[in-house]
């Protein structure tokens, strides 16, 4: 698929399922707490500090950087997806954050050269056709001595939360297993991956670290819900399947989602996220 056709695919596919992340992002948040708050300290904001949020989806963690370069610094966010943008701008509205501005744009060619101070950008580097060339284009729009914190997922095994419907599509309806290689939400997973790219691209003193991202769910049928709205690679892994068999599917998604019940009787998928860090010269 040539750059043009990745792009106005991925596009399409993030606008269709905007409304659904609004809705659901309460809960989803409330679990991406921590994971926000490692990305704000180790891309080291500061008040003032000119922020480059690439991939932000509906304003996160753009809006948690707003208040913490707060008096005199601003946050950019950048997202293939203009609708996000739309959602994401009519959210920091409502929250009173005006130190934030969202556009429309893709991650491995951003416009800008030595304008930010710090960059963060959370699930983003792995669904874009180039990580690398990604990774490039934010270094050259930070300043010397500026950092750039990023995440991507870990192995589906250590992040139920996105692995439960995408192993029941293999072991249940048969589905082929999605190309590791290609854009996608375990493209980053062996530890170190990530930061690894992020030397190649230029960084320096890159660390490391593992950050958990736990939603809690009141019922197996919520996960479900959410997941069916949410994700735009299920529903096209699903749209072929008579409705018999997608029965069959979620039926055994729910037995699994079952399994992380807690004692204080939610749901939580406690997830993995692989996180890396570093500065530029």
């Amino acid at each position: 698929m040539d750059v043009e056709e990745f792009r106005e695919q991925q596009r399409d596919a993030w606008n269709s399922v905007a409304a659904a992340w609004k809705k659901w992002l309460p809960l989803f948040e409330e679990g991406a707490v921590d994971l926000n708050r490692w990305l704000i300290e180790h891309a080291g904001l500061r008040p003032g500090h000119r922020v480059l949020d690439v991939a932000f989806g509906l304003g996160e963690p753009s809006l948690s950087a707003a208040r913490a370069v707060e008096p005199g610094g601003s946050v950019l966010g950048v997202d293939l997806s203009p609708e996000m943008a739309r959602l994401a701008t009519e959210r920091a509205a409502a929250a009173g954050v005006s130190n934030v501005e969202f556009t429309a744009g893709d991650a491995q060619e951003l416009p800008f050269e030595n304008e930010f101070d710090a960059a963060v950008c959370r699930w983003g580097i792995m669904l874009v056709q180039e990580p690398l060339a990604a990774l490039r284009s934010i270094r050259r729009a930070l300043r010397p001595g500026a950092r750039l914190a990023a995440a991507v997922w870990a192995a589906p095994e250590r992040a139920p939360l996105l692995s439960i419907p995408r192993r029941a599509s293999i072991e249940v309806l048969g589905l082929p297993a999605p190309d590791p290689d290609e854009p996608g939400p375990f493209r980053l997973q062996r530890p170190g991956a990530l930061a690894e790219l992020m030397r190649e691209a230029g960084f320096r003193d890159v660390v490391e670290a593992e950050v958990e991202v736990a939603p809690a769910y009141g019922s197996v049928e919520e996960y479900r819900e959410q997941t069916s709205e949410m994700s735009s690679s299920m529903r096209k892994r699903l749209e072929d399947v008579p409705p018999e068999d997608q029965e069959r599917f979620w039926s055994a998604v729910a037995l699994e989602t079952e399994k992380h019940r807690e004692a204080d009787g939610r749901i939580r998928l406690r997830s993995q996220c692989q996180c890396a860090a570093g500065s530029v010269d």
